[in-house]
């Protein structure tokens, strides 16, 4: 079994497959995201087991078709294969249908190995001004801070940064309000880059 080098499915996912129990059943994989906002990218990963007899299926995402526009896709033997959809997809109702219909000519049903779905996720929180983001990042640079200082510093909550606290000041902007490098071995002159964090 060989993974596709775009994607990297692991083998044992490779070595299993779901399908349809004969050419005239559809298969069919559903699900229903009550978040309208939402959008999804589906990813369907094939490999095929045998090759002695034709495996042909059409392939659609909420009634629109995936894969080769002009033909029917046919999965690889002993190697894996990618379709997806060509972008983001948001429906209205909140349901969701990828359906594989073998063809009239197939000699056995569809099968599907893997299904992957990715949500566009809305970024509507706050993020850290960027006056206080570029004085702390230089900060962080001239002294060298060893703490996992990565990503935004405010945002998300959790993820905020060792010894940085933060304030929503106004709207989707959040400011560093506190910030304490005790036991940073910190060494040299007090840099002025401090004073341009002017919410401390």
């Amino acid at each position: 079994m060989q993974p596709d080098p775009s994607f990297v499915e692991p083998v044992a996912v490779l070595q299993t497959a779901a399908t349809a129990t004969g050419n005239n059943t559809a298969l069919s994989y559903t699900w229903q995201d009550s978040r309208p906002a939402y959008s999804f990218m589906v990813f369907l990963h094939f490999a095929d087991f045998q090759s002695a007899k034709l495996r042909e299926f059409d392939i659609y995402f909420n009634g629109n078709r995936l894969g080769p526009s002009d033909r029917p896709y046919r999965p690889l033997y002993l190697e894996s294969s990618t379709v997806c959809s060509s972008g983001w997809y948001r429906a209205t109702d909140g349901n969701y249908n990828i359906t594989l219909v073998a063809t009239a000519v197939s000699e056995l049903p569809p099968m599907l190995n893997a299904v992957e779905t990715y949500t566009l996720l809305a970024f509507d929180t706050p993020t850290t001004f960027p006056d206080d983001f570029d004085a702390i990042m230089a900060i962080k640079f001239e002294y060298g801070v060893k703490k996992n200082w990565t990503g935004d510093p405010c945002f998300p909550t959790i993820y905020a940064w060792d010894g940085v606290k933060c304030s929503n000041t106004s709207g989707n902007t959040t400011r560093i309000t506190s910030l304490d490098l005790s036991n940073s071995n910190l060494r040299g002159v007090f840099s002025t880059t401090f004073s341009k964090l002017t919410a401390l």
